[in-house]
């Protein structure tokens, strides 16, 4: 059936989480996520407003979406590690995670194309008003990726050094379909197929080192950089490929005003890539 806009999204989720312990010092844990919606298009339309480098991803509210756009999203999400405690203050970790990221737009009679290039749109644009016509569409844009990481967390009096690692790759995928008829006669004798596809790989690696810093009771400093080498090739060739190598650096306090209120301020350069701490709470 088609999903409307004004009627909830049809999701299903499932999780698993497990930890097995070798001893007191080490443990193996293991997450699995899988996610599956359907769902009507939304009334806050992202609209991209100028031109590569300089754009802005504005929202257009749409009052009345187009009820017979179908949204369909798939997600899955392993990750597999390895914690050991050399002693109290010591702690190596060790992760591998992979994912999917399925996406798919689905129109059954849009107005423009999903395929962009093909010759009619070539000779009219994207518009198919101007041919009275209409597409049976579809895009998707599914990604591929997979990641692991290594950390080093050891305390030196009031010091929590963090040295650590990490390499990324992803495979992101464009797919497209048109159908399209119009309705003058003789234009377009049967339905016209366009279909397209496209991909690229994207990988980066980088090291880090941090530094917790407990000044005093109330004031605790962190210090730290991390250094990240990559490639971004993008899946519609609409920018050019590059290659970037930077050095991110990070710094931040905590400051405790009273038993509950604590004062956070932080200053840092990043380039999607976090570290390992702050998704396993080191």
């Amino acid at each position: 059936t088609q999903e409307r806009s004004d009627e909830p999204d049809e999701r299903v989720q499932g999780t698993f989480l497990g930890k097995v312990s070798f001893g007191p010092a080490s443990d193996l844990f293991v997450t699995l996520i899988g996610v599956k919606e359907v769902k009507g298009k939304d009334n806050n339309a992202p609209v991209l407003v100028g031109e590569f480098p300089v754009q802005v991803n504005v929202t257009q509210i749409v009052p009345n979406p187009d009820p017979t756009f179908t949204h369909t999203g798939d997600t899955a999400d392993a990750t597999i590690g390895f914690r050991r405690f050399w002693n109290p203050g010591s702690a190596l970790t060790l992760t591998a995670n992979a994912g999917w990221i399925g996406s798919k737009d689905a129109n059954p009679d849009a107005t423009n194309f999903a395929c962009t290039d093909n010759f009619i749109s070539r000779l009219i644009g994207q518009d198919l008003t101007v041919i009275d016509g209409q597409s049976d569409r579809f895009v998707e844009t599914p990604v591929r990726r997979y990641n692991v990481q290594a950390q080093q967390a050891t305390r030196f009096g009031r010091h929590q050094v963090l040295l650590g690692g990490d390499y990324s790759r992803r495979r992101a995928s464009f797919r497209c379909h048109d159908s399209i008829t119009s309705t003058i006669p003789g234009l377009i004798p049967e339905a016209f197929i366009v279909d397209q596809e496209s991909s690229a790989v994207q990988d980066n690696a980088g090291g880090y080192i941090r530094d917790d810093i407990e000044v005093n009771r109330r004031l605790h400093v962190t210090l730290g950089v991390h250094y990240v080498d990559g490639a971004y090739r993008d899946p519609l060739k609409n920018t050019p490929d590059f290659n970037f190598s930077r050095w991110n650096p990070y710094a931040g306090t905590s400051f405790r005003l009273s038993r509950v209120t604590v004062l956070h301020a932080a200053a840092f350069r990043n380039t999607n890539a976090d570290f390992i701490g702050s998704r396993y709470g080191q």
